[in-house]
């Protein structure tokens, strides 16, 4: 049974940013309604099978990459944060940052 999916507040920003950014880009949304389709198709597999995005940070968050991003998600007892979107093309210490504000 899949386990209610929540969005965090961050997530939620950087996907509308990202989304934006390729509007902006292409200057069509045509690429963004895909990206966010498929951020959406991915976020339903995680809802699913939540253990099967790749463990980070000793085993208390997972991850799971679409494209150039990586979606980094924490499970709960009763349901699964989606804590941020992240650019695979970013500097890694970036992320390693980010992660650390979480703990």
């Amino acid at each position: 049974m899949a386990k209610r999916l929540i969005w965090s507040p961050l997530a939620r920003k950087i996907r509308k940013e990202i989304l934006q950014y390729w509007i902006l880009r292409n200057k069509s949304k045509y690429y963004s309604q895909k990206l966010n389709v498929l951020f959406e198709n991915s976020a339903q597999q995680i809802a699913d099978f939540p253990y099967s995005g790749i463990s980070v940070s000793d085993n208390i968050y997972r991850g799971k990459l679409i494209k150039d991003y990586y979606i980094l998600y924490k499970i709960k007892d009763d349901s699964i944060e989606i804590l941020f979107i992240w650019d695979t093309r970013k500097d890694p210490a970036d992320l390693l940052k980010l992660i650390k504000n979480f703990n």
